[in-house]
């Protein structure tokens, strides 16, 4: 996959709290798919948010927390009518000098297909951004707007980057991780979700 127009965090992200490091995420049954898409979501965030960066003056972290709120002009990036599904976070570039953005939205679908194509909610929630940002006043003046989006199936996640090159809307996406398979000692998929969620922004240029 991996993303052209993001990194992961170089540094150490550790987990503060007991209880989350010998717990990690916790799923309900089977028909519970949104709520445990959005434990996935839960976790990630509680540790972008509440892990230690013993490292963080050599290595800032990349992006900032926002409310999904704070964009109007993306309207609302949800549907209630099955299969239902929500963007749930969108944070930006920490120095506000990138058109950048980082997404999580949740599904109402076990995503035991989504191997094998890109889901309607992935496609809107991916150009609903994009051409938002490219066409507003704050970043329209950048040659490109990359979104990175965290797309959370029941227990599996899989990482997408979008961008538009002018012509194309341009995909790369990793493989399907399942957190109740891959969940392993010391929380490591978690973490490794969660370097690409604090990494750095890499520069798309101006028009």
């Amino acid at each position: 996959m991996w993303p052209r127009f993001f990194e992961p965090y170089k540094g150490d992200i550790l987990i503060q709290d007991e209880h989350y490091l010998k717990s990690g995420p916790m799923y309900l049954d089977d028909e519970f798919l949104q709520s445990n898409a959005g434990t996935g979501v839960h976790c990630l965030w509680q540790l972008a948010c509440h892990g230690v960066f013993p490292q963080r003056e050599e290595f800032p972290p990349g992006p900032r927390y926002r409310d999904v709120g704070d964009f109007t002009n993306f309207g609302l990036l949800l549907e209630n009518q099955a299969p239902r599904w929500q963007v749930e976070v969108v944070w930006d570039a920490a120095n506000g000098q990138h058109p950048h953005l980082k997404v999580m939205v949740i599904h109402d679908t076990d995503g035991k297909d989504a191997d094998q194509q890109l889901l309607r909610a992935e496609l809107l929630t991916l150009t609903t951004i994009i051409k938002a940002r490219l066409t507003h006043k704050a970043t329209r003046a950048y040659a490109d707007a990359p979104v990175l989006l965290f797309s959370f199936l029941d227990s599996r996640v899989r990482v997408m980057e979008a961008n538009f090159d002018g012509k194309n809307l341009i995909l790369r996406f990793s493989r399907l991780y399942d957190f109740r398979i891959e969940a392993e000692e010391q929380c490591s998929l978690v973490v490794f979700l969660t370097k690409w969620w604090m990494g750095q922004s890499i520069d798309t240029g101006l028009l």
